[in-house]
């Protein structure tokens, strides 16, 4: 499934419809506006230079989407890269809470404050940090106790023991929360690299597809302009381009009088 969203799907797109536009149309909107300049009075541009020059921008646009799409795309594979740290963070909680909430259940059969000198008189807490600090905390108390327990069941429940058997575990959550805390740090750096990625297409979209409008508008090619003009809904990318096919269609220069020359 790709991890590119909508919007940036159209935005991506919607750039590579104006570049698509420039290439298809770079000719006859270099033509139109060599004839216009010539209308004017001014010396003719070389149509040739003119015409590299249209599709060029266009494809400086393109790359600027590929660019950020490709950091979306990243994006994506560092938020999957995020699931397996926290599944074992998460894993780790679990055992270590587990271990710390059966000792509590013993509360009932045991002396009263034998909780409160083990430091577990308070309920297990459910984030990690709280869960860590929590368990440390007990462990070394149970670590130090030198009382024996003698359930009604027969069981004997050895304070030392159990801070044995949380060590391991304590150490594994220790080494899930850190592998998290770094995977947030990546995906920040991602993120922020995606930002300026978008920051940079929102400007070379609005600045190239506005001077292909423009070059096409005085040029006379009217519909071609407003096909390929950047609106707000296009650089947000709540609206994608409209079918290439739209290119093939008619859009020849009209004259100042509307007609087709």
């Amino acid at each position: 499934m790709s991890s590119i969203g909508k919007t940036i799907l159209n935005r991506v797109n919607n750039g590579k419809f104006v570049a698509a536009a420039a290439t298809t149309y770079a000719s006859a909107v270099a033509q139109s506006l060599i004839q216009l300049a010539t209308s004017l009075g001014k010396p003719p541009a070389d149509k040739m230079t003119l015409e590299e020059m249209i599709i060029w921008i266009g494809s400086v646009l393109e790359a600027s989407g590929e660019k950020l799409y490709n950091s979306e795309e990243a994006l994506g594979i560092e938020l999957s890269d995020d699931v397996e740290p926290r599944e074992k963070r998460d894993h780790a909680v679990r055992k270590v809470s587990d271990i710390l909430q059966s000792v509590r259940n013993m509360d009932p059969d045991l002396p009263d404050g034998a909780l409160y000198s083990l430091g577990l008189s308070k309920p297990v807490p459910s984030t990690p940090d709280l869960v860590l600090a929590y368990a440390e905390q007990a462990s070394k108390l149970m670590s130090l106790s030198t009382e024996l327990y003698t359930l009604p069941s027969g069981v004997v429940f050895a304070p030392p023991q159990t801070s044995k058997l949380l060590i391991p575990y304590i150490e594994e959550l220790k080494t899930a929360m850190a592998k998290v805390v770094q995977e947030d740090k990546e995906h920040q750096a991602v993120l922020e690299q995606r930002d300026m990625t978008l920051d940079q297409w929102n400007d070379t979209y609005q600045g190239i597809a506005g001077i292909i409008e423009g070059y096409c508008r005085v040029g006379g090619h009217v519909a071609l302009s407003e096909t390929v003009r950047p609106t707000f809904r296009k650089k947000s990318g709540d609206e994608g381009p409209p079918p290439l096919g739209t290119l093939n269609s008619s859009t020849q220069p009209v004259d100042p009088n509307g007609t087709a020359p």
